[in-house]
C-alpha cells in the first residue's frame, strides 16, 4: 500500500493562501479577524497583501497604507444596475492572485458586509479555488458571526453556497463570542430556521475558530484608537492609561493600565493561536 506523504508544519506555512473574511451582517468582527489573520501570516511569511472594503479604513491605519489596498465599495453597491461592477471592484484582487500564483505571496481580503454572496459568485465565475489550487495555494473562506440570529442564519446559507460554488476552498467559521456564546452546547438550530440534520452536516465539514469573551469597556477604546495589536502589546502602559478614562479623566476600571494591557495582550495571543490553528499553521 503506497504511503501518503504528510505535510510538515513548514510545508503548510510556506503554502500561499487567499483568505477571504466574509459576513452578511455588519459589526460581526471582520476587520478584527482580518488583522489577526494578517499578523499570523506575517509571523510565518514576509509577503502579505491586504484588500479591504472597510469604508472606515481602520485596517489601513492599523496595518499601514502600503500593506492595505481599498476595494471600491461604490462599485459593489452598484451591482444592481451594473452586473460587471463587482468584477471591476475586485480586478486589483484578481491581478494580485495571478502574481501570488507566481511568487507565493499571500492575500487577505476583508469584504464588505452584505456582499458575501456576490463575492462567492464572483470567485466561482473566475474558478478562483481551482486557479489557486493549481498554483500550490489554497482558498480559505472565513465566515464571521456573533450570536446574532440573523447573522448565524446567513452564515449557514453562505456556507452552503460556498461549498457548492468553490469545492476546493476550505471553510472556516469564526465564532465571535466576545459578547455571548455562538452555537452553545445544546443549540437548537430550529431557532434560526435551520433543520438539525442540515446544521450538523454543515458544521461537521468546517473548521471553527472561536474569539473568546472580552469586556467591551476594556476592548472598544483600543479599537477606537486604531492601535495595531502588536504596538499595543509592546506599548508602555503609561501611554495606554488615557484610553480607559471618562470625559473628566476618571478611570473607568479599578484595574491599572498595566493589568488591563496584560489581560488584553493575553486575549490577543489566544486569538492568534486560534487563527493559526484554523489556518493550519504551527
Amino acid at each position: 500500500m503506497p504511503k501518503v506523504k504528510r505535510e510538515s508544519a513548514a510545508d503548510i506555512a510556506a503554502r500561499w493562501h487567499l483568505t477571504a473574511v466574509l459576513s452578511a451582517v455588519g459589526g460581526m468582527g471582520k476587520s478584527f479577524t482580518t488583522e489577526i489573520i494578517t499578523l499570523c501570516k506575517m509571523s510565518v511569511m514576509a509577503d502579505v497583501q491586504v484588500f479591504s472594503a472597510d469604508v472606515q479604513s481602520r485596517l489601513a491605519v492599523k496595518l499601514g497604507e502600503g500593506r492595505v489596498r481599498t476595494i471600491n465599495i461604490d462599485l459593489l453597491d452598484a451591482v444592481a444596475d451594473d452586473p460587471l461592477a463587482v468584477l471591476r471592484a475586485y480586478s486589483p484582487l484578481a491581478d494580485a492572485v495571478m502574481r501570488s500564483a507566481e511568487t507565493g505571496g499571500s492575500i487577505v481580503l476583508d469584504t464588505a458586509a452584505g456582499h458575501d454572496v456576490s463575492t462567492i459568485r464572483l470567485m466561482h465565475s473566475l474558478s478562483l479555488d481551482s486557479v489557486i489550487a493549481a498554483s500550490g495555494g489554497q482558498l480559505v473562506l472565513m465566515f464571521v458571526t456573533t450570536s446574532n440570529r440573523d447573522a448565524m442564519r446567513a452564515l449557514i446559507d453562505a456556507t452552503e453556497k460556498a461549498r457548492d460554488a468553490l469545492p476546493l476552498g476550505r471553510i472556516v467559521w469564526v465564532l465571535n463570542e466576545r459578547t455571548g456564546l455562538v452555537f452553545p452546547p445544546g443549540f437548537d438550530s430550529a431557532s434560526i430556521g435551520v433543520d438539525a440534520a442540515r446544521f450538523r452536516e454543515l458544521r461537521a465539514g468546517v473548521t471553527e475558530f472561536a474569539i473568546g469573551r472580552m469586556d467591551d469597556r476594556i476592548w472598544q477604546p483600543i479599537e477606537r484608537a486604531g492601535i495595531n495589536f502588536m504596538d499595543f502589546v509592546h506599548a508602555n502602559p503609561a501611554d495606554l492609561a488615557k484610553l480607559w478614562v471618562d470625559d473628566r479623566g476618571n478611570s473607568l476600571d479599578t484595574l491599572s493600565a498595566a493589568v488591563v494591557q496584560r489581560r488584553v495582550s493575553a486575549w490577543i495571543g489566544k486569538c492568534m493561536e486560534g487563527a493559526a490553528a484554523a489556518l493550519r499553521f504551527s
